[in-house]
């Protein structure tokens, strides 16, 4: 159970990319074959899309492997290494959770208005929830990944 919930984000990917990949293929049969476009596809896909890419950031963050710029890295002494890497994720994760707090107020707005996508007809409010949803998984990464690396002697992080 445990390799399970430490492997969610992967999982979960999984099936996103499965049913987005799904989704674009019934789009281009129904398209171009039977010459009847399916709008709920198309929207489907995009917040398909969407969250298979903050998923992707969450699997990131685990994996220390974000975006950034490694060429400070050469110049931090051997024996900071740990400490540079403590701050960078400390920075990072103030950041996503100061983007997870900020977005609790637009999805607030949302419910408030009864917003509903175009084809689908869902409430808004549930698209909108997976920004706080994985910027809180990737706070909380980066706490694993802090904690893994003031634990470990080799000081990658990764727990």
């Amino acid at each position: 159970m445990k390799r399970f919930i430490d492997n969610i984000e992967e999982y979960i990917a999984v099936v996103l990319m499965a049913l987005l990949i799904f989704l674009c293929f019934i789009q281009v049969i129904f398209r171009f074959l039977l010459n009847m476009p399916l709008g709920w596809t198309e929207e489907l896909a995009n917040f398909t899309f969407i969250t298979l890419v903050y998923i992707g950031s969450c699997i990131a963050v685990k994996r220390s492997r974000h975006v950034r710029v490694e060429i400070i890295d050469s110049f931090i002494p051997e024996k900071y290494e740990k400490v540079y890497k403590n701050i960078v994720d400390f920075i990072c994760m103030v950041f996503v959770a100061i983007v997870a707090y900020n977005s609790v107020p637009f999805i607030a707005r949302a419910m408030e208005y009864h917003e509903r996508t175009a084809a689908l007809r869902w409430k808004i409010w549930i698209v909108y929830s997976i920004i706080p949803v994985t910027m809180g998984i990737m706070c909380l990464r980066y706490i694993q990944n802090i904690y893994g690396r003031c634990r470990d002697k080799k000081g990658d992080g990764r727990v």
